[in-house]
């Protein structure tokens, strides 16, 4: 009894954080991917497939994990009244990413334009995975949980 009293807030902001991960998979997974089976050849199918599976690895090792390092240490910067370098590093890693995602994809034989446009969501999904740490930093599990609604409600139509 005691534990659950100590770690109340966390436990629920940890429940909170599953079902705004949850809804997201759902929306992707589960309402996303098979319809795009359903529309597509299964050569387009399998590149969008191959698509997600890059825009997941990039955003999930860059800017989720900026996000969460700057989870981590921000009691350590509050403490020395410093407000962190975390959005310059992602301004940074930008291009970065760029240079290393757009030739896999000329590589895996995308047209130009299509490795342009890509690339581009692809940074753009990197700062929205990052951005989510300042709902986060705020204990605003609910804005998280709005943001991927709106995510499942658009890949319901």
């Amino acid at each position: 009894m005691n534990f659950i009293k100590k770690y109340k807030g966390f436990l629920s902001y940890m429940i909170l954080n599953m079902i705004g991960f949850g809804i997201y998979i759902i929306a992707q997974q589960i309402l996303l991917l098979p319809r795009l089976k359903s529309m597509a050849t299964d050569e387009i199918y399998t590149n969008i497939v191959l698509y997600i599976s890059i825009l997941n690895v990039v955003c999930n090792v860059t800017g989720g994990e900026l996000g969460n390092v700057r989870l981590v240490r921000d009691s350590s910067y509050k403490e020395k009244n410093i407000i962190g370098d975390f959005t310059r590093i992602l301004v940074l890693i930008s291009p970065i990413i760029a240079v290393i995602v757009f030739p896999i994809f000329i590589y895996l034989k995308y047209s130009l334009v299509g490795s342009i446009l890509f690339t581009i969501t692809i940074l753009m999904a990197n700062i929205r995975l990052y951005a989510t740490c300042f709902y986060r930093l705020e204990k605003n599990y609910y804005k998280v949980i709005i943001q991927n609604i709106f995510y499942l409600v658009r890949n319901s139509f």
